[in-house]
């Protein structure tokens, strides 16, 4: 996305979106987590309901700024960026 809004000569717009709009409720997330760190426990509290959908909370910035003007569309799945996250922080503790 940072790419995509690199290369026209000109824009628009100030500010863009490079989020891909992929929508998760905090459970979901961590369950994305935990799921490439299968040691780590769930501490789920009372205070806040974890399985709130994410479109009741505060919104989310739309990215159509970016892909009208760039035709960029080739974003990583969420899931798939926690898990290149997550690989590569073990290789750096591994290297390090």
């Amino acid at each position: 996305a940072v790419a995509a809004l690199l290369k026209p000569p000109t824009l628009q717009h100030p500010l863009y979106n490079v989020a891909s709009e992929q929508l998760f409720a905090p459970i979901e997330i961590a369950q994305v987590i935990q799921s490439h760190m299968p040691h780590i426990e769930l501490d789920v509290r009372e205070g806040s309901d974890p399985h709130t959908p994410p479109l009741t909370r505060r919104g989310y910035l739309t990215n159509k700024r970016l892909q009208d003007e760039t035709g960029f569309h080739g974003w990583t799945p969420f899931a798939e960026g926690i898990r290149q996250s997550i690989d590569a922080q073990r290789n750096e503790v591994i290297s390090s």
